[in-house]
């Protein structure tokens, strides 16, 4: 979430390529308007990633919503808040590496 959405998919290669064959990720993604923020409040993050980002991001994997809570309200995001973000979506995610097919 934190890093710079341009950046995300170099970051999930690395990631997918240090990950063994039965690794999983817990994530945590927060999903905002973020075109709606002012940028500068969004310059080091919080950045909105959503679900099928995430899927796009880690197709390899299998991805599992475990929790979705509207978070808006919460202090940590008053800086969103502030800048007139309505919506802070926290989504806890399990991802589970996809079984190799051997042929």
């Amino acid at each position: 979430v934190a890093i710079n959405p341009e950046m995300r998919s170099s970051n999930a290669t690395v990631l997918r390529n240090l990950l063994g064959a039965r690794s999983r990720i817990l994530l945590i993604a927060l999903e905002f308007e973020e075109v709606a923020v002012d940028p500068s409040v969004t310059r080091l993050g919080p950045h909105s990633l959503g679900v099928d980002e995430v899927r796009i991001l880690f197709t390899d994997f299998d991805i599992q919503v475990l929790e979705e809570h509207e978070v808006i309200d919460v202090d940590r995001f008053r800086r969103l808040r502030e800048a007139g973000c309505r919506s802070v979506k926290e989504h806890t995610l399990l991802l589970r590496r996809k079984p190799q097919e051997t042929f």
